[in-house]
């Protein structure tokens, strides 16, 4: 008596808690089902008899027929995917209404999910350690998220929530849907694939679920944080007249992006606005851009020229870190601190610049503006620059050569260059103004001061109509000035 009774005890304790011997009524194409009412006809999906019964991709029908009975599927029963870690793919039909217990938990290979218009209930843990979730859309009929319905999501970063539940972002209600959030969007609507969300009664794409390479974007909405973040699968982006700003993030990490063509309507390019666009070989900044955020371009590796035109009042930190080629500057550069090691736009381990041209438009250059660019060679400043703040250029070890069009030398404050640059490197000033600079302050210590027209690359002695030439602000030339300088070729040409 003893020992069976010790052979049961052993028997029941192999089968893990909540799970019977026969965890299913019938089975079809490989998916199991609980019949949930014999008289209505409806099934719930389960699992075999053991847990981790599905992997790849699932499709569920919204009808299955057993036992010559025709059964609608309307539910996801109790750890029906549990802990289905091949699982990677699933479609769950519209007559679904309720996603139970566990249902999905530990699907790391789950990377996005649509749950059905008609859910109203999320149960407990039913999407806990999804981690490879990054955004989720809770339909309008949800009435309720259970206990650590999304605990352990942590890569879930944008949450869409149509339903009438308010959701705050770092919040563990709900089901921990927000905790893990960079944005939460309430009340929002869908047209087509676009997600749709309201800041103060104006309306923001937030949001793109469909699988388009190329995109011209509808013209009655601006684009919200985030918007497009992660969608590497797309190339190409049009933006639309009258669309005036780009959120933060909004293209974040879209890899594949290309190519991008903003209207003259935008006055602001968002805090990592492009972060990470690595694809991205051109982009044009619309003469009414207004403000760049911080990281706007970080990332944006494959980007060899950059002109940001007169129209920019405000640049933000490391908003270019990464870029290399030309950057050519049409505004005026305001002072920066250094905050925690970080100072500016162009910073010492940010921006990658070999060329800098600061433009005819040019007349302030501030403090720490290009701190420490390593890389900088060649530095261009514009004939209306007249004042540069303290340590501008301080540590640009890599420069080798400064064209300075400005016939009077710019009032310079302390350390705007270094003690290695004014040795080792080239200052190229106007015909007439070298006795000039030798005399200003801070200019008078470069070792080295020419006439520009010694560092000429080549010179024209009438403007030839078969080349391109360029001028200070990377505008085309159509008709040439004399005396003005120009670039052509990669080279600084003198017109006479």
């Amino acid at each position: 008596m003893r020992t069976s009774f010790q052979i049961f005890f052993l028997t029941a304790s192999l089968i893990p808690f909540g799970q019977s011997l026969f965890a299913h009524d019938f089975e079809a194409n490989g998916i199991y089902y609980n019949i949930t009412s014999a008289e209505d006809l409806t099934v719930e999906v389960t699992y075999e008899t053991n847990y981790n019964s599905y992997s790849g991709t699932v499709v569920i029908p919204a009808t299955v027929e057993n036992g010559g009975n025709t059964y609608s599927v309307t539910g996801i029963g109790k750890d029906a995917f549990y802990k289905c870690t091949g699982l990677t793919s699933i479609e769950i039909p519209s007559g679904v209404t309720s996603i139970g217990e566990g249902a999905f938990y530990d699907c790391k290979g789950l990377t996005s999910i649509e749950i059905p218009s008609g859910v109203t209930s999320i149960d407990n843990s039913a999407f806990g350690d999804c981690i490879g979730l990054t955004s989720i859309v809770i339909p309008s009929g949800v009435t309720s998220i259970g206990h650590s319905a999304f605990w352990g999501c942590e890569n879930l970063k944008k949450v869409y929530n149509c339903s009438s539940l308010t959701l705050t972002k770092g919040s563990s209600d709900d089901g921990y849907v927000a905790c893990y959030a960079w944005a939460v969007y309430n009340n929002c609507q869908f047209d087509g694939d676009y997600v749709i969300t309201y800041v103060n009664d104006l309306p923001y794409v937030c949001g793109y679920l469909g699988q388009e390479t190329e995109l011209t974007l509808p013209a009655t909405y601006d684009i919200g944080d985030l918007a497009f973040y992660g969608c590497s699968g797309l190339t190409s982006i049009v933006i639309p007249d009258d669309m005036e700003s780009i959120g933060d993030y909004a293209f974040c990490d879209c890899t594949s992006l290309t190519s991008i063509e903003m209207p003259d309507y935008v006055f602001s390019i968002g805090e990592g606005a492009f972060y990470g666009c690595s694809g991205l070989t051109k982009i044009e900044i619309p003469s009414s851009v207004e403000s760049i955020g911080n990281v706007a371009f970080c990332g944006c590796t494959g980007l060899t020229s950059i002109e940001i035109p007169n129209s920019v009042e405000s640049i933000g930190v490391l908003a270019f870190e990464g870029c290399t080629g030309t950057l050519i500057i049409n505004c005026d550069i305001e002072d920066y601190e250094v905050t925690g090691g970080v100072i500016g736009p162009f910073w010492s381990d940010g921006a990658q610049f070999s060329e800098v041209i600061l433009g005819e438009e040019v007349n302030k250059v501030g403090q720490y503006a290009f701190s420490g660019v390593h890389s900088m060679k060649s530095l261009t400043i514009g004939s209306n620059v007249n004042d540069i703040g303290s340590y501008a250029f301080d540590g640009c070890t890599g420069l080798t050569s400064i064209y300075c069009n400005a016939i009077n030398p710019p009032a310079c404050s302390f350390g705007v260059f270094d003690m290695n640059t004014q040795k080792n490197c080239t200052l190229y000033v106007p015909s007439g103004s070298v006795d000039a600079y030798k005399a200003a302050n801070v200019w008078k210590d470069f070792v080295n001061i020419q006439d520009i027209s010694t560092g000429i690359g080549q010179i024209e002695t009438e403007a030839p109509s078969a080349k391109t030439f360029i001028d200070l602000t990377g505008r085309k030339v159509i008709t040439l000035r004399h005396g003005q300088v120009y670039l052509q070729d990669g080279k600084t040409v003198l017109i006479r």
